[in-house]
């Protein structure tokens, strides 16, 4: 075999395919908890708010069958439920920051202008604090 054959030049291209991980899962988030570790990633947890499920409900009891609610022994106040947690580089945050900025952006293009400034309006509210978003 000669050595001064053609050689291929690399590869402009690359097929990236997506899979699901076998315990993947869709998940609703109404916010977001965040801090650094000690590695210097940063810990994302993504929560749903949620009224706390009682304890125990007493029900009457009806010609054998479930009446209506007596009482409810149950907290008071809102559960944030951790669904799940990312921990990300700093460089890997900030494709994902520029990721949701960029849909964002499409989606408002998208909307009815009373609609977008609803959004903004929403957007701009909820930023007040964002100790958790």
């Amino acid at each position: 075999m000669d050595n001064t054959e053609a050689k291929k030049p690399p590869s402009t291209e690359i097929d990236v395919f997506y899979q699901k991980a076998s315990d993947h899962r869709s998940v609703h988030v109404d916010g977001a908890w965040a801090a650094i570790t000690a590695q210097m990633d940063i810990q994302l947890a993504f929560f749903a708010e949620l009224q706390p499920l009682p304890r125990r409900i007493r029900h009457k009891v009806v010609d054998g069958k479930l009446g209506s609610e007596i009482n409810k022994d149950s907290d008071v106040g809102l559960v944030r439920e951790a669904q799940v947690t990312v921990l990300l580089n700093p460089i890997t945050a900030t494709q994902v920051i520029k990721l949701l900025e960029r849909m964002v952006k499409n989606l408002r293009e998208r909307m009815p202008e009373e609609v977008r400034q609803a959004l903004d309006n929403a957007i701009e509210e909820s930023l007040k604090d964002v100790s958790s978003v």
